[in-house]
């Protein structure tokens, strides 16, 4: 079943994710062509941002992109193209969403995330100026990343007085490896329900196994060492990584494709999204969407993880 997003629609529950990928990792020929697969898969959704690639994120999926009106592109503000962070305060929100949308070759985009929290920006000026950007067409809706359970519940409850509504959704990384800050997040979030879309499910690529003997320099998790509790296994883990691994040989599926599948069937995400550098990859990706409704698979290894992640 798609997922409902407040003032988007329904999307798919597993989404693209372009971090690492498009145009920094892939030619664009080749995201073309995951990008096709990815449709042609039934994914509806699809993320970016103007700090990916320095940008070349979105032109890339502004190109292919330009004329689809069935798929629900999400991207961000609060990093510039060179991963500075310039916040979101007023200026800089217009300023990210007039960039994003030259990029996308869009009159909107269905759904702005607020990167991170802004500590130098009031509160309400941040939700002013979203208001502001839905008002004016540019902005379907609004969602925020990585931000603290306490300041999600401070915005939601203050929207409303300034013509905004409640955040659509909250991206917040999860995978078994590291599962808690997502069902944390999900906990503290009940009495305001904005549906959790979980990153870096995969664990950067290390819950298939390519990372057991070393992280290969250029990796998407040899870039990501600023942020190791997104995606590093201790002893154990590795452990458990290897005995998933047994048992989607014995399947005849990916790790990834059964990883895919226990993220939608056990864990707190209402969504999930997740990278890919190749139609192959894609494929991967839709045979765990449809692995989620074997209960067996999906529960060996929940059996190797621990309990569910709800």
């Amino acid at each position: 079943m798609p997922l409902e997003l407040r003032d988007c629609g329904p999307i798919s529950r597993v989404g693209l994710g372009t971090w690492a990928t498009f145009g920094d990792g892939v030619d664009a020929a080749t995201a073309r062509a995951v990008v096709g697969a990815a449709l042609d898969a039934g994914i509806t959704h699809i993320d970016t941002a103007p700090s990916y690639a320095g940008g070349t994120a979105e032109e890339w999926l502004g190109q292919f992109l330009a004329d689809r009106t069935d798929v629900v592109i999400s991207t961000k503000a609060y990093f510039d193209a060179n991963r500075n962070p310039v916040g979101l305060g007023r200026v800089a929100l217009f300023r990210s969403v007039e960039g994003s949308l030259k990029r996308l070759r869009r009159d909107c985009i269905d759904l702005l995330y607020c990167h991170r929290a802004d500590p130098d920006t009031p509160l309400d000026e941040t939700l002013a100026a979203l208001a502001e950007l839905r008002q004016q067409g540019k902005i379907r809706a609004w969602g925020i990343s990585r931000w603290p359970a306490e300041l999600v519940l401070q915005a939601a409850g203050l929207a409303g007085a300034l013509g905004l509504p409640p955040p659509a959704a909250a991206q917040e990384p999860y995978n078994r490896l590291h599962p808690a800050p997502a069902a944390a997040l999900k906990d503290a979030l009940q009495s305001v329900p904005v549906p959790i879309i979980g990153y870096s499910v995969l664990a950067r690529g290390t819950l298939t196994g390519k990372y057991l003997d070393a992280v290969p320099a250029g990796s998407r998790a040899e870039r990501s060492r600023d942020c190791p509790q997104v995606w590093q296994a201790d002893e154990a883990q590795a452990r458990r990584i290897k005995r998933l691994l047994d048992v989607a040989k014995r399947a005849g599926v990916s790790a990834a494709s059964l990883v895919i599948a226990d993220a939608l069937r056990f864990g707190p995400c209402a969504a999930i999204l997740t990278g890919a550098s190749s139609p192959e990859q894609v494929a991967d990706i839709a045979r765990g969407m449809a692995l989620a409704e074997d209960g067996a698979l999906t529960g060996a290894v929940e059996g190797i993880f621990g309990e569910p992640a709800h």
